[in-house]
């Protein structure tokens, strides 16, 4: 799911561009809206239905000592998993990462068209972290299994941070501002939201597991990862527009990016601090026989 959820969103602005150009500006959205309506009916039907649903929800509760006075095993307290600092903390981090992915939807034509690219051209420069995206799957697949899951979080976050620095890039850098400097912060754009998707609900079912460890809440708890990361996706697609909007209109394109990567790795370091990162950084093992970490999908 985190493979097919970070793909859909790099895809969606091509895609868009694509359709604009073909049809106008209704276009992408009666093709979008066909896709989705159409294959419906259908799906539903391929969907199994769910087992015994009737004697699940008649099933006398069983107490468990591990839950806290006041909640049942029929369902999972959002608000006691959300004061587990590292869940809390997990989800922040996410919202920053994949903020690179919306942010650019209102800005990044404006800086490109004062670099020189034609306005008709502008959309395909969205194929670079979408071709980035894909490519780095296939690396992913083989990263090895035995290393915590938190160090690819942080891989990701960093990769994120030095796209930031170079879409702009600062003055401070002694960067040349071109076209090419931008195709390669894109790109990294890519790479990085992939390196932080695929680990990112494992992750989040690690830290939900400690509230609650009962095996029997093993699917609930997976439920609510996928719950939590999902939700930190709409909120950056909320945030990421706005901000980018207020940061250049205030600060310019080039120092509002600067700022969204200081940001980033600012908290970066509260994360590494807080929730588990020198633990995580420790445990690495070196070893050619590893499994590869499996990708949800």
């Amino acid at each position: 799911m985190e493979v097919l959820t970070g793909l859909g969103m790099m895809l969606g602005p091509l895609l868009g561009t694509v359709l604009y150009q073909l049809g106008g500006y209704a276009c992408p959205f009666y093709v979008f809206t066909v896709v989705v309506v159409v294959p419906t009916p259908f799906i539903i039907r391929l969907l199994p239905s769910a087992p015994n649903a009737s004697s699940v929800l008649s099933s006398p509760i069983t107490s468990n000592p591990l839950l806290m006075p006041g909640h049942s095993e029929s369902s999972l307290s959002v608000f006691r998993i959300l004061k587990n600092h590292r869940v809390s903390m997990t989800i922040v981090y996410l919202i920053l990462c994949i903020l690179g992915t919306s942010y650019l939807l209102p800005v990044l034509t404006i800086h490109l068209q004062n670099l020189g690219v034609a306005k008709k051209n502008v959309g395909y420069f969205f194929i670079i972290p979408t071709l980035a995206y894909s490519l780095n799957m296939l690396l992913i697949a083989r990263l090895p299994k035995n290393i915590d899951r938190h160090v690819y979080l942080h891989l990701g976050g960093l990769v994120m941070v030095l796209a930031f620095l170079l879409l702009g890039p600062e003055e401070a850098l002694h960067l040349p501002h071109s076209i090419y400097t931008t195709c390669v912060g894109l790109f990294l754009i890519g790479v990085g939201c992939s390196i932080v998707m695929v680990p990112s609900i494992p992750v989040l079912i690690g830290h939900i597991t400690l509230c609650y460890p009962d095996p029997e809440d093993k699917n609930r708890v997976s439920d609510m990862a996928s719950a939590f990361f999902q939700t930190s996706i709409y909120i950056s697609g909320f945030i990421g527009p706005n901000c980018a909007s207020l940061l250049t209109e205030g600060l310019g394109f080039s120092r509002g990016c600067t700022v969204i990567s200081l940001l980033l790795f600012s908290y970066q370091i509260l994360f590494f601090v807080f929730v588990d990162g020198m633990k995580a950084f420790r445990t690495i093992k070196h070893r050619t026989d590893a499994n590869p970490l499996q990708m949800s999908l």
